[in-house]
């Protein structure tokens, strides 16, 4: 059994406080969980961490190109239009949804 869903997660124009608030909380939080992903990968199952980890660089570059494109359309008073669609696949399939490494790299 596979299903596809697809969620509007932002869709809106922002002023770049605005912009920054949403992307920055929304980024903070998939480091936060990788950062997470990784310690418990390591300490609890002792398992490799490489997928959260370069998740987690990703993640970073993201970050700073956010930031460099939010500091240019502050300094010209533009305003910031954000649409993102977030993409489910639901598969049925007990061998992979049991491994903690699938999980890990399913939620970046």
């Amino acid at each position: 059994m596979e299903k596809q869903h697809r969620i509007k997660f932002i869709d809106g124009s922002f002023t770049a406080a605005e912009a920054a608030e949403v992307l920055f909380a929304v980024l903070g939080d998939k480091i936060r969980f990788h950062n997470i992903q990784v310690l418990s990968l390591q300490e609890r199952f002792n398992k490799d961490a490489s997928l959260s980890k370069k998740r987690l660089a990703e993640l970073h570059i993201a970050e700073n190109e956010v930031s460099e494109l939010l500091a240019a359309a502050r300094e010209a008073g533009a305003t910031i239009e954000i649409q993102s669609t977030i993409q489910l696949t639901i598969k049925q399939n007990n061998q992979v949804a049991a491994n903690p490494e699938y999980i890990a790299a399913a939620n970046s």
